[in-house]
């Protein structure tokens, strides 16, 4: 990973097919840290320290340095090296920012990493984002072997049906300030998208096609 000693734009790779688009974060890969604290932010605030800044929705115009930047696509992000700090000049009125810290958060457990207000049970090692997905399209279907995420609805509203082979539940995400965790496993669905919704994915493994269970009959027959 490439080591930043000014404020820049990252481009994050993303991928997009007819069910919508996703767009990636990796701890060391896309981002110069390893991530401790995920938050976001409807209303501007002045940003000190070090920190990855994206604009989910909308855009902002922020003042880094001696230097102007335009945030206006969740495709890129502003890197904030850790001895300076970003001020948001302008911004439009749908504006959410996904910020992304080093810093994890004390606790009776001692140092532990933090999503909005909540403690997560790991270590956050990749981030994804689904936006822009069409009315009555599906995402997941499918299960981790390994892999623990917690899901948030950054914007807009989404369900999630957790399936483990003998019962079902389906929760409705309509605030960020609710989340739903899915434990190593679990058969997952997302779908009933509202317009504009996007819909925060924070996992506690890097990318690794073999930890994904895909054929749903199999994993009912534990046959993976």
């Amino acid at each position: 990973m490439t080591s930043y000693t000014k404020p820049c734009i990252i481009a994050l790779p993303s991928v997009s097919d007819d069910r919508g688009k996703i767009t990636f974060i990796e701890e060391l890969r896309n981002i110069p840290f390893a991530i401790g604290c995920v938050d976001w932010r409807l209303k501007s605030e002045n940003i000190d320290g070090e920190a990855f800044v994206i604009p989910l929705c909308g855009h902002v115009k922020v003042a880094s340095g001696n230097s102007n930047f335009v945030l206006d696509s969740n495709d890129n992000g502003i890197y904030i090296p850790k001895q300076f700090s970003c001020k948001i000049m302008e911004e439009s009125d749908n504006a959410t920012l996904l910020i992304l810290r080093p810093d994890k958060h004390e606790s009776d457990e001692g140092l532990r990493p933090v999503v909005g207000t909540q403690f997560v049970p790991f270590d956050i090692k990749r981030i994804y984002y689904i936006s822009d997905v069409p009315s009555g399209k599906i995402r997941g279907n499918h299960a981790h072997k390994s892999l623990a995420q917690l899901l948030v609805a950054i914007n807009g509203s989404l369900e999630v049906t957790l399936d483990n082979s003998t019962s079902k539940h389906t929760y409705t995400l309509d605030s960020p300030n609710k989340a739903t965790y899915i434990e190593p496993g679990m058969w997952r669905t997302v779908k009933k998208f509202s317009p504009g919704a996007v819909c925060l994915v924070v996992s506690s493994e890097l990318y690794d096609e073999s930890d994904y269970i895909r054929d749903y009959d199999q994993y009912v027959a534990g046959k993976y």
